[in-house]
C-alpha cells in the first residue's frame, strides 16, 4: 500500500495549475454539463488527482473506458496537453459518446472516441443491460477496447470507469491489464475502499482485490476521503 501523502503531494504539487484550470473554465464546463444533464462522473477532487497523476507520470497513451459524456476525460485531457505530448482513447458504447466529442472537442487532435464495448459483458451492477446486447453489436464494435491496445502496443495510463460488477473487474485484471506497459498505471473509479467488507456500486472490487493478493508486485494507491479512485501499478 502506498502511503496518502504520496496523494497530498501530489495535490499540492498542482494546486496552482489546477485552480488556474478550474477558474479559467472547468468551472463554467461542469455547470453546462449538468445544466444540460450530461454525466459528471468525478468530483473536482477526483478530477484534480486523474489530472496530477497524469501530469506526474506523463503517459504517452491513456485510455479510458466508460467515457460517458466525456468530463473525467477533459481532465486528462488538460493534463496531458499541458504535457505537451500523448495521446488519449475514451470507449463508450452509449450515445453519450457524442457528446464525450463535443464536450472535448478543441482536444480532436489528441483525442480518439470509440463507440463499440470494451467487453462481451453488458451487465451491470444492478443487473440492468446497458446499450444494446453485446449479441447484437456488428463485429467491429466487439472488445474495441483490446482491439486498440493491441494496435498501440499496450498503455500508458488506464482509467476504468464501466459496471462495476464482479464480471467487469474480472474481464479488466485479467484481459487488460497485461497490456500495461512498463511503469504504467491502471487506476479504477468507485472503490474507495479496496478492502470494504461491501461496496453499494457493485462487486467489482472484490475482483481487483483478488488481483492485487495474487500478484503483490502490484502496488495499491488507495485514494483519500471523498474520492473513489484506486491505483494500480508495479511502478509505485
Amino acid at each position: 500500500m502506498v502511503t496518502n501523502n504520496f496523494i497530498l503531494n501530489l495535490l499540492n504539487s498542482y494546486e496552482a495549475e489546477v485552480k488556474e484550470l478550474w477558474e479559467q473554465e472547468l468551472e463554467s464546463i461542469t455547470s453546462y454539463m449538468r445544466n444540460k444533464g450530461y454525466w459528471v462522473g468525478i468530483n473536482r477532487l477526483e478530477g484534480s488527482l486523474l489530472y496530477a497523476m497524469i501530469r506526474h507520470f506523463k503517459p504517452e497513451i491513456v485510455m479510458e473506458a466508460g467515457s460517458a459524456h466525456g468530463y473525467s476525460a477533459l481532465w486528462q485531457l488538460h493534463a496531458l496537453r499541458r504535457n505537451g505530448f500523448g495521446v488519449f482513447y475514451g470507449f463508450e458504447i452509449q450515445p453519450s459518446i457524442h457528446h464525450a466529442r463535443e464536450i472535448t472537442s478543441q482536444f480532436s487532435d489528441i483525442a480518439t472516441f470509440i463507440e463499440g464495448d470494451c467487453t462481451p459483458s453488458l451487465r451491470c451492477a444492478y443487473g440492468m443491460t446497458i446499450g444494446k446486447r453485446y449479441e447484437d453489436l456488428q463485429e467491429h464494435e466487439k472488445n474495441t477496447m483490446e482491439r486498440t491496445l493491441q494496435a498501440t502496443n499496450g498503455a500508458d495510463f488506464i482509467f476504468m470507469d464501466g459496471y462495476h460488477n464482479y464480471e467487469f473487474g474480472k474481464w479488466w485484471t485479467t484481459r487488460i491489464i497485461p497490456y500495461l506497459r512498463k511503469g504504467g498505471i491502471i487506476a479504477c473509479h468507485d472503490i474507495p475502499d479496496l478492502y470494504a467488507s461491501s461496496n453499494p456500486m457493485g462487486d467489482e472490487y472484490i475482483a481487483v482485490r483478488e488481483f492485487v493478493e495474487a500478484n503483490p508486485r502490484f502496488k495499491v494507491l488507495q485514494c483519500i476521503r471523498e474520492c473513489g479512485i484506486i491505483f494500480l501499478s508495479e511502478g509505485f
